[in-house]
């Protein structure tokens, strides 16, 4: 009997099996160095993308309450009418302002600086805002951040009755104030999205 005391071979690799090493970062291109910036985390672009929609949305609204706000059989609107229209309107001026201060976490931003949600008063009794949303924000508006309750989507609320009254006063068909009503989603599913992005921290992989 023959006995061989030579050390083995060295396995030779193949080109098959080189080739299945890393096999799922080359076929998905997934490995973080690969990544192009195509492909990398769009957190800010998905951001402007839900301001520009939230801008449109604000936009139609503001259009279509102004050219159809009132009825060809009734007449124009009276003074209570026109003061709800020109009040719906600023408060649609007000919602951009007021995503920038929730996004930012300025709690209580719409009011004097210095107080609480909506606790300062000037001399006459009546509540003092921030100048940027002076004229805009219903007279007596109470604001409730503190208890969970952002300001953008408050004010979703006067629009949201706006609508429901300019159907009832022939303003609006039932497919119009429909249409309203689903810009009005539209705005507060851009607006959650711009909170799910604030609320998503950068994952350490990427910094």
């Amino acid at each position: 009997m023959r006995l061989v005391f030579s050390e083995p071979t060295t396995p030779t690799l193949s080109r098959q099996n080189t080739s299945l090493q890393g096999r799922h970062h080359q076929r998905r291109l997934t490995h973080p160095h690969l990544l192009s910036s195509r492909k990398k985390p769009r957190r800010f672009w998905d951001g402007r993308n839900a301001m520009s929609t939230m801008n449109t949305c604000l936009r139609n609204l503001t259009r279509t309450i102004v050219t159809n706000s009132y009825s060809s059989t009734r007449g124009p609107p009276t003074l209570a009418e026109r003061e709800d229209i020109e009040r719906t309107i600023r408060i649609l001026m007000a919602i951009p302002f007021a995503v920038k201060n929730h996004l930012r976490a300025e709690w209580g931003a719409a009011w004097a600086i210095g107080g609480a949600f909506g606790n300062d008063v000037d001399e006459r009794g009546t509540a003092a805002y921030n100048p940027d949303y002076a004229g805009l924000l219903p007279a007596g508006l109470e604001g409730h951040e503190d208890e969970g309750l952002g300001l953008p989507y408050q004010l979703t609320f006067f629009v949201d009755g706006f609508i429901k009254r300019g159907e009832d006063r022939g303003w609006f068909n039932a497919p119009g104030a429909s249409q309203m009503q689903a810009q009005l989603n539209t705005f507060l599913d851009a607006y959650g999205k711009m909170e799910t992005i604030k609320l998503t921290p950068m994952p350490v992989a990427h910094l």
